[in-house]
């Protein structure tokens, strides 16, 4: 098994073990992670990466500060084939203020996001660049409220951007207020 620091955070190159960890980043967050209680955790979501579309063959994890890539034709690391692979992302969204919002998902290829267990986008299919907006989530304010967001990417550009605002806001905001915690 080997530790590495990667420019979006700390993962873990393991091929064969079901047990994985990552160093405490010393953030000031309270740190954990909702996925695997083993892992230490930062700010962002867990992704956990696979080499095949059906997330079966695990190649390593690290925590994404923001789900906002553009691979093109490239590979996201770990030994990944440049064109088949999938990521799933995994925290908690905390929002600012109690109400309604709005997340959206651009992926190249099929993406799915849940938003505390309910599946509230499923595009899980080939696709070109699109970006998809789900109906209104109601958050409460400061609850950690969790969030998974599976990503496969097959054959052509891969692009997984994450990104979410409140309803009545005309911006969405970027993916950096998500959180890992236990």
């Amino acid at each position: 098994m080997r530790t590495h620091q990667h420019p979006w955070g700390f993962f873990v190159d393991n091929l064969s073990s079901r047990r994985r960890s990552l160093p405490r980043l010393g953030l000031s967050l309270l740190l954990g992670l909702w996925a695997d209680p083993v892992l230490a955790a930062g700010n962002g979501l867990l992704g956990s990466y696979y080499g095949d579309t059906h997330f079966g063959a695990f190649a390593g994890q690290r925590i994404d500060p923001q789900v906002n890539f553009n691979w093109g034709l490239g590979s996201p690391g770990f030994g990944l084939p440049q064109v088949t692979f999938s990521v799933r992302w995994t925290g908690f969204v905390v929002a600012p203020t109690a109400g309604t919002y709005i997340f959206t998902t651009t992926t190249d290829d099929g993406t799915r996001l849940y938003i505390n267990g309910t599946r509230v986008i499923n595009q899980w299919v080939d696709q070109s660049a699109t970006s998809v907006n789900s109906s209104p989530v109601y958050l409460s304010a400061g609850a950690m409220t969790p969030l998974q967001m599976d990503y496969y990417q097959d054959y052509g550009s891969a692009v997984a951007i994450l990104g979410w605002g409140c309803a009545a806001c005309s911006t969405v905001m970027a993916s950096v207020t998500f959180v890992s915690v236990a």
